[in-house]
């Protein structure tokens, strides 16, 4: 996966504008669920921050590099990291859950029902953490990116993000195990 991100950037770099359109295609879906998570569901201003994000991208790509542990999708995630942040700061808006966020097919309501209660408490307790916790447990949990690409985005080591990881994973478990 890094190796086509590799040539594809380089083609990108040496004039082929197909090349960011491919990366483009490979990454949108998963910057804007990324965002989603971020945004507590907030459809639009997903939307919009990965618009910008692809914009800067596409910007700044002619001066990435690759370096022995970075990879492109960490840098992508760390462009929609920042203009996330960016967009909170001009808009100050409170933003709640939607519903849409917890797309599953019922079979039992009132476990379900539960399970999206229980998530909803989670979320709302790692808003009380602040962005950056928040930010490196749904990126592990609900991303699956590595400790490295996390790092990455919040400008932190690995081993930091996996110290952080699992200190708030065990504030939850303590917080909420009878309701888990």
């Amino acid at each position: 996966m890094m190796n086509e991100d590799r040539q594809l950037v380089e083609k990108f770099q040496k004039g082929n504008l197909n090349a960011f359109e491919k990366l483009y295609e490979k990454y949108v879906e998963r910057i804007y669920a990324f965002l989603m998570i971020k945004s507590g569901g907030n459809k639009a201003l997903s939307q919009d921050v990965t618009s910008e994000t692809f914009m800067k991208a596409f910007d700044k790509i002619s001066g990435f590099v690759f370096w022995e542990k970075g990879s492109f999708s960490a840098w992508l995630y760390r462009i929609a990291y920042t203009s996330f942040i960016d967009a909170i700061k001009v808009k100050q808006a409170d933003f709640s859950l939607d519903e849409s966020l917890y797309v599953t097919t019922p079979v039992d309501y009132v476990d379900l029902f539960q399970k999206k209660e229980a998530t909803k408490q989670i979320l709302a307790y790692l808003d009380t953490l602040g962005l950056e916790k928040k930010t490196i447990f749904l990126s592990r949990v609900w991303e699956h990116m590595s400790y490295i690409e996390v790092a990455e985005i919040v400008e932190k080591t690995p081993e930091n993000c996996r110290q952080e990881f699992s200190r708030t994973l065990k504030k939850i478990i303590e917080k909420f195990s009878s309701s888990l």
